[in-house]
């Protein structure tokens, strides 16, 4: 299968299902409708593999670049809490820097790691987005668009190729993007949930554990 198509069918299916209702947590804390969050799949299969040039001769893909980014900066523009954009900026610039790291140690010796390089890259954005913060759009904007950063960043820091013959956020890269924003959406509130029960449970039993008379005076 040639790169990017898987992604363009996973950012299908996702059309569909947020048509339909799912992931509303997630619209809800991005203040965004259904049609809105529709609108932007539909622009991202409609302009994936379309490419502007811009100064120097590069070339950025707009569905694997342009659109992510512009989407992240026009949420965060409406995020009155300059607290919460620092923390998200942050969250982004870890998952890129940790990114950027995988991809130069792997190269080096792909059979130390267990599992195949894309794979990896696309469970450690996950991993990192979803334990980092609890707002789920934060989340998956931090994992989509610090994957978007490192695959931008990694062939020019290593000069794999020349960069005027380089397409930025192209064919593979936007598969990355998709699975990443999928593994997102499907354990960000799963893994919350998780956490909130085992806390409760925790904070239950350090009640019963507890003297009811409260501590002894001598």
């Amino acid at each position: 299968m040639n790169p990017g198509v898987q992604g363009t069918m996973l950012a299908i299916v996702l059309l569909i299902l947020v048509l339909f209702g799912w992931g509303s947590k997630t619209l809800e804390d991005a203040k965004m409708t259904p049609r809105m969050a529709g609108l932007w799949l539909a622009l991202y299969v409609l302009f994936s593999g379309v490419t502007v040039v811009w100064p120097y001769q590069i070339q950025w893909d707009v569905a694997g670049v342009v659109l992510p980014i512009a989407l992240t900066v026009w949420e965060m523009s409406n995020s009155p809490n300059l607290t919460q954009r620092f923390h998200w900026w942050i969250g982004m610039m870890t998952v890129a820097a940790s990114l950027v790291i995988l991809m130069t140690l792997v190269p080096l010796d792909p059979a130390f790691f267990l599992l195949e390089a894309e794979s990896l890259y696309v469970i450690v954005a996950v991993l990192f987005a979803v334990i980092t913060v609890r707002r789920p759009f934060a989340a998956l904007s931090m994992a989509v668009v610090g994957m978007a950063l490192a695959t931008m960043v990694d062939p020019l820091l290593h000069q794999r190729t020349e960069v005027t013959r380089m397409v930025f956020g192209g064919g593979e890269v936007r598969d990355l993007l998709l699975y990443s924003a999928v593994g997102v959406l499907l354990f960000h509130g799963l893994y919350h949930s998780v956490v909130r029960l085992i806390s409760r449970a925790l904070k239950h039993m350090l009640k019963q554990q507890q003297p009811e008379g409260g501590p002894e005076h001598v």
